[in-house]
């Protein structure tokens, strides 16, 4: 987190985050993409702004203020991020839990996006792996 200029993520993971005893994000900028939520929060950090715009207007807005280094959370909006192509690099953690239902992680795609090419992997002594990928043309 310490090369992380922003946080972008959407209402439902917002919401969530808010309902936490801590903030977790301290001073960062949090831009929550949202076309439902009608404001921010009395109860939020000052650091939160909300923008109702497409991934591409906020990736433009963010850089506008300085903020190219982005970390986006919330399924559907890595979904729309993934959509957009805006995404350089993906880090998936898996948790050693079997849910036996839920979401799918990305939803329906417009084409597979097995081109991803494997950077990293990481195990934690608690059970969790990490694998980072990188999505072509990062960093062009």
């Amino acid at each position: 987190m310490a090369t992380i200029d922003a946080i972008v993520m959407g209402r439902h993971t917002f919401e969530q985050v808010l309902s936490f005893r801590q903030w977790p994000y301290g001073d960062a900028p949090v831009y929550v993409l949202s076309s439902s939520l009608p404001a921010v929060p009395a109860e939020a950090p000052r650091t939160v702004s909300l923008h109702d715009c497409t991934p591409g207007e906020l990736v433009a807005f963010a850089k506008h203020r300085g903020h190219r280094n982005l970390y986006v959370d919330g399924g559907q909006t890595i979904q729309r991020f993934v959509a957009e192509e805006r995404l350089d690099e993906i880090t998936l953690t898996v948790i050693p839990v079997l849910l036996g239902e839920g979401r799918p992680l990305f939803g329906s795609l417009p084409q597979p996006q097995a081109w991803l090419r494997h950077a990293s992997s990481r195990v934690f002594p608690f059970g969790f792996v990490q694998n980072r990928y990188v999505f072509p043309g990062a960093g062009t």
